[in-house]
Order: C-alpha cells, then sequence, then structure tokens
C-alpha cells in the first residue's frame, strides 16, 4: 500500500528526470554533429579520440546528474516523509537540483555547438538570441 503510493507519488517526477536525461544526451549528440560537421568543413581527420571524448562527456554528465538526482531523491523522500506525518512544509517535491545542472550542462552543450558552427551562422544565432533578450525585457515590463 505505502510503496504503491509512493510511487504514483514519484512517477511523474521520474518521467521530468527521464526527460532532463534525454535532453542532454541531445545536446551532446547536437554537439556531435556539429564537430564532425566542421572537421570535415576543414578537411580534417575524424578520429576515434574525439569520439571517445565524446563518450567521456557523455559518462561525466551521466554521472555528475546521477549523483545530484540521488541527492533529489532523498530531499523529496524526506519533504514527502515530513507531509505525511502532517507538517505545515509547503515545499514543492521537485527534482530541482538535478533541474538546475541539467540547464547547465545545457549551457554548456549550446556554447559547444555554437562554438562549432559557421562564423556567419553563428552572427545569426547571436542576432536571434539577442532579440529573444529583447523581448523577454518588454514582456516582464
Amino acid at each position: 500500500m505505502i510503496l504503491h503510493e509512493i510511487f504514483s507519488y514519484f512517477a511523474p517526477k521520474a518521467l521530468v528526470l527521464a526527460l532532463l536525461y534525454f535532453l542532454v544526451l541531445v545536446l551532446v549528440f547536437i554537439d556531435l554533429r556539429g564537430g564532425i560537421k566542421k572537421a570535415k568543413r576543414n578537411k580534417q581527420y575524424v578520429s576515434s579520440r574525439g569520439l571517445r571524448r565524446t563518450m567521456s562527456k557523455i559518462a561525466t554528465y551521466l554521472v555528475v546528474l546521477l549523483a545530484v538526482t540521488i541527492v533529489d531523491t532523498m530531499l523529496m523522500l524526506g519533504i514527502y516523509g515530513v507531509r505525511q506525518y502532517g507538517s505545515l512544509l509547503t515545499t514543492p517535491v521537485f527534482p530541482i537540483l538535478t533541474f538546475i545542472v541539467a540547464i547547465f550542462t545545457g549551457i554548456i552543450e549550446v556554447k559547444s555547438i555554437y562554438e562549432n558552427t559557421d562564423k556567419e551562422y553563428a552572427e545569426k544565432i547571436k542576432n536571434i538570441a539577442k532579440e529573444i533578450g529583447k523581448f523577454v525585457k518588454w514582456a516582464k515590463g
């Protein structure tokens, strides 16, 4: 009974975690694709060393995400347990640390993707980012 209740409570959070892990992997593979295209464009040999670096990067990212997810899980279980005993604690049970680390990892990968693009295309991306920034400032009022 209690396991079923805990599982049904945390299952949506597990889906969020799976999505975060997946999105980080997608960004790494987009970066890999961009790096390979850049190497070919510059007529450089695409070696297994570069592919091994990508695998090492994936392993590092996943280990860091897993460690933070374990801490998040302990925090969420603690908050869940306190709530069950009638506490006034209103902290949301959400894997916030994993979310933050995934965002930072994503920023690193987006920067890497940006570095692998052509200068002309990179300038277009920079201009789009500036326009988005202006829109966000305008929307905030």
